[in-house]
C-alpha cells in the first residue's frame, strides 16, 4: 500500500499538537507514524486506548489513479482492534480511520495501517506474540489467556505456520522413541503417536493414528538406508511397535522402557500384597501392616520399598513371608 512520505515541518506540527503520542506508541510497540494517540484510559477489565488515523493519500486504492487533489476526505470510520497485554492489563484500541473518496472513480476506501490486517480485529504484533509463545510447553488455552484472544485464534496462527516446519525424511536418530499420548477430537484416533529423539531428547513428530499399518506406510517415506541407521526402538508394552523390527527396522533391538516395566511390577505386586491382606482380619497387626506398607512403596523408589519390607523380622506368617520373598 502507497504510504505518504510527511516532511520535517509537519512532523513537528503533529508533535506539538499531540505531545504525548508518540511515548505512548512507543510503549504500545506501534512503529505507524500515521496513527496519532488521543485518549489512555484504564477501564475495569482493560486499557482503552483512543487513537486516529490519517495522511494524505499518494493515490486511489480502488482505481490506482494518482492523487492531484482528486481524493478528498470522506469522513470517519471507528475500527476496534487488540493489542498485546501490557502489564498483565488487555490493551484495546479504538482506531478511528480516515474515510477517503476519489473523484476518479467514485470509490471510496479507508486509511489503510500497518498496525492490523484489513477486516481483523488483532494486530499484527498479537500474531508474533502468539507465535513466540508456541515456542512454550504450555497449552494453548493458557497462550490464549495471556495474548487476550481465543483457543481458536492460537490454533489458526499454528496452522498457518504448520507447513514451515516439515519433517525431515532423510534422517532418522539411531535411538527412537515411540509413545502414544491422548488425541485431540479433529484426530482420527483416540490416541496419538509421538515420535522422539532418546539420545538427544528432541522431538521428531506426531501421529493422529498409532495403527501398524498407518505406522508402517509412514516410515516407509523413509528411504531403506536411513531406516537402517535406528539402532535401537524403545517403546513401551504395547504390541503394535515391535512388530516394526520384522519389515521397518531390520536392524533395530527393541527395548521396554523401564518405567513401564516398574509400573507392571508395581501393578503385581499390589494385587498380590491386597489378595494377603484379605486373608488375614481387619483388626489383626498384618492386616494394618500390610496396608500401610503399600500406602508407603506405592510413591518410593524402589531401593526404599525392599528396605522397608526387609526392615520387618517379626511378621513372621507363612502368607507374609511368601509375598516379601516375592517383592524382594
Amino acid at each position: 500500500m502507497l504510504y505518504p512520505s510527511t516532511t520535517k515541518f509537519q512532523d513537528n506540527i503533529r508533535k506539538r499538537r499531540y505531545p504525548m503520542s508518540d511515548s505512548t506508541k512507543v510503549l504500545l510497540n506501534i512503529e505507524d507514524k500515521n496513527v496519532f494517540i488521543d485518549e489512555v484510559v484504564r477501564g475495569d477489565q482493560a486499557i482503552q486506548v483512543k487513537a486516529h488515523l490519517t495522511y494524505v493519500p499518494k493515490a486511489c486504492s480502488e482505481c490506482g489513479v494518482l492523487n492531484q487533489h482528486t481524493i478528498i476526505k470522506y469522513g470517519w470510520r471507528t475500527v476496534h482492534t487488540r493489542l498485546p497485554k501490557t502489564g498483565e492489563w488487555a490493551v484495546v484500541m479504538h482506531l478511528r480511520k480516515q474515510y477517503y473518496e476519489c473523484h476518479a472513480c467514485r470509490g471510496h476506501f479507508l486509511a489503510h495501517t500497518s498496525i492490523v490486517k484489513r477486516n481483523c480485529s488483532i494486530s499484527y504484533n498479537t500474531h508474533q506474540a502468539c507465535l513466540s509463545k508456541l515456542n512454550e510447553s504450555v497449552s494453548m488455552k493458557h497462550i490464549a489467556q495471556e495474548m487476550n484472544t481465543s483457543p481458536n485464534f492460537v490454533s489458526r496462527v499454528l496452522n498457518r505456520f504448520s507447513s514451515d516446519f516439515k519433517t525431515d525424511y532423510h534422517h532418522l536418530p539411531a535411538a527412537l522413541h515411540i509413545d502414544e499420548i491422548k488425541s485431540t477430537k479433529d484426530a482420527q484416533g483416540s490416541m496419538s503417536c509421538v515420535l522422539m529423539d532418546s539420545g538427544y531428547q528432541l522431538f521428531r513428530d506426531i501421529l493422529d493414528v498409532r495403527s501398524l499399518s498407518a505406522l508402517t506406510r509412514y516410515f516407509k517415506r523413509y528411504d531403506l538406508e536411513v531406516r537402517n541407521q535406528v539402532r535401537f526402538l524403545v517403546t513401551d508394552m504395547n504390541y503394535t511397535y515391535p512388530q516394526l523390527s520384522e519389515e521397518i527396522f531390520p536392524n533395530v533391538i527393541v527395548i521396554i522402557d523401564r518405567f513401564y516395566i516398574i509400573n507392571a511390577i508395581q501393578c503385581e505386586l499390589n494385587k498380590t500384597r491386597i489378595e494377603v491382606m484379605k486373608k488375614f482380619a481387619t483388626s489383626s497387626r498384618e492386616y494394618k501392616a500390610l496396608k500401610n506398607i503399600g500406602n508407603y512403596y506405592s510413591n518410593w523408589p524402589q531401593t526404599w520399598i525392599i528396605r522397608t519390607f526387609t526392615a520387618l523380622p517379626s511378621l513372621n506368617t507363612s502368607p507374609l513371608k511368601l509375598t516379601l520373598s516375592i517383592i524382594y
